[in-house]
């Protein structure tokens, strides 16, 4: 039965990674027009203004995190997370009205290997969403794991992204994942 459970666990990890790690080829076709790109990329500048997005932005979020996950490590499993997790670890964020919402966690509780996006539909509840996230990576930080390393990759590499209604918290360590997190994941897909 063990064996069987094992089996079981491995084929679901190994269909996460290759759901997870997957580019989609339309990916560059979708991206916004030229006529966006300037505002976006001065908003990365001062991470105030990053808050105030152009009219013109619009992403889809479930490309954006396929077009940063595409050069993850094989070994980096992420699978979606269900609302009931997202209520664990993000109290109150499942209360919010958004547009869209992408959340892929680690099948480990802990690991430093998080992507939670969402678009709100009312921008009144944008600030809410950064407090739930910021309050997030203070909980990876200060974590009693088995692996003390992951207190440092939550406190050093895990970051609060904004523009315009877009907020999400991205955590990949980057030594395990190979994955380097652009400085504002919604502004660097939106050029």
């Amino acid at each position: 039965m063990k064996k069987i459970a094992v089996l079981t666990l491995a084929l679901i990890l190994a269909l996460g990674c290759l759901a997870g790690c997957a580019k989609e080829p339309a990916a560059n076709e979708s991206k916004a027009p030229d006529a966006s790109t300037a505002a976006p990329a001065e908003s990365t500048a001062a991470p105030a203004e990053s808050t105030a997005a152009p009219a013109a932005v619009s992403l889809n979020l479930e490309e954006v995190y396929n077009n940063l996950i595409s050069g993850c490590a094989e070994d980096v499993v992420l699978l979606p997370a269900a609302d009931e997790e997202l209520d664990s670890f993000y109290p109150g964020l499942n209360d919010i009205e958004f547009k869209q919402k992408v959340a892929y966690m680690a099948p480990v509780t802990g690991a430093a290997f998080e992507v939670v996006m969402v678009e709100v539909a009312n921008p009144d509840d944008v600030a809410k969403v950064q407090g739930i996230f910021e309050a997030r990576i203070k909980e990876g930080a200060e974590g009693d794991y088995c692996d003390p390393t992951q207190n440092g990759y939550w406190l050093n590499e895990a970051k609060v992204h904004v523009l315009g209604n877009y907020v999400g918290m991205i955590v990949l360590a980057k030594d395990v994942t190979g994955i380097t997190v652009p400085d504002n994941v919604f502004a660097d897909a939106a050029r």
